[in-house]
């Protein structure tokens, strides 16, 4: 009878390998996600004022209130409820032409320091200069940090569901290569 060549116990380690770098490529993916490839996409404005905008694409910008957030080396904490009277307004810079703001409060993010709730969403049909106005109707209120986005939570969905694709990437093929090997030594 002729032996069969067992696979070398070596892939064992191999196996391992794969399932530490399925992990390893997860986290770093999250960690690169959260020191800034993140907040990249984020404009934080300073509010009541008005502040100038510079969009760079056509489409759909969610406006968030970060009720948790640092700007500009100074911790801010603003419950939602203290902000009720805060109207906010949108025109377009070159042609003065306001831009509808729509209700969101769907939508909501939490990472370090940071959390916020949506507030509003808008359409531009141009890049360019927008101006964003925002005051209180009854009495003074808070300083404010608001957040202007163009699509940052399908960012934040596209970071979490790499990093699962990376573990169980890792994971199933550390299982199967390990499997294998034992199965075939047996």
């Amino acid at each position: 009878m002729t032996e069969v060549n067992k696979p070398s116990r070596w892939l064992y380690l191999v196996a391992v390998l794969f399932l530490i770098s399925g992990w390893s490529a997860a986290g770093f993916s999250v960690v690169r996600g959260l020191t800034g490839g993140l907040t990249k996409g984020l404009v934080q404005l300073l509010v009541p004022g008005e502040e100038i905008l510079e969009l760079d694409e056509a489409g759909t910008y969610t406006i968030f209130h970060e009720y948790e957030s640092v700007y500009k080396n100074q911790v801010f904490s603003v419950n939602n409820s203290n902000i009720s009277s805060l109207e906010l307004s949108l025109r377009a810079a070159a042609t003065n032409k306001d831009i509808a703001l729509r209700a969101s409060t769907s939508a909501s993010y939490s990472f370090g320091s940071r959390a916020a709730r949506s507030l509003y969403k808008f359409d531009i049909d141009s890049p360019g200069s927008y101006i964003l106005s925002a005051k209180y109707l009854e009495n003074d209120g808070p300083k404010l940090v608001l957040t202007v986005s163009k699509g940052f939570l399908t960012k934040i969905f596209a970071k979490v569901f790499a990093a699962i694709a990376y573990v169980l990437g890792g994971t199933l093929l550390a299982a199967g290569l390990a499997i294998y090997t034992f199965l075939k030594r047996r």
